[in-house]
């Protein structure tokens, strides 16, 4: 897990016109690493995220979809709106989660070019147990 410091250290971030609809679903407060889109030398994204509400969706559910709130890590490097699509994800959920809580998410690029980027996602709930793994393929968009 990423030394950060509990969520609520944190200022939410402010979504503003670009950010996807799906995004209001969920709360943000970044925590290390870089915003996306802020032409940062580092391909990487660190957030803590929850529901905005979550009531009544299973834990397993609620959990992938928050693993999926977030732009990939290489979106840190570009300093202009783009857009990705997923070409490939595969990922393991090593521990059971719940739902309604923080969690950190860290994405990060392990290499990018070619219009395409693969990435690493990890997922720790508020207690530091690590709840998701995974790696993704993205397409990009520009």
């Amino acid at each position: 897990m990423p030394d950060v410091g509990g969520p609520h250290i944190y200022p939410v971030l402010v979504l503003d016109h670009n950010a996807p609809p799906c995004a209001h679903n969920f709360e943000f407060r970044p925590a290390g690493g870089a915003l996306p889109f802020s032409g940062a030398a580092i391909p990487e994204l660190i957030v803590w995220a929850r529901h905005v509400d979550a009531e009544g969706v299973d834990a397993t559910v609620a959990l992938i979809a928050l693993a999926d709130c977030v732009p990939p890590g290489v979106s840190a490097c570009f300093d202009t709106p783009a857009l990705f699509s997923t070409v490939s994800w595969a990922f393991d959920l090593p521990n059971p989660s719940t739902v309604g809580g923080w969690f950190l998410i860290r994405t990060f690029s392990l290499k990018a070019g070619n219009g395409y980027s693969f990435q690493s996602l990890d997922v720790w709930d508020e207690s530091g147990a690590q709840v998701l793994t995974g790696r993704q393929t993205v397409a990009i968009f520009i």
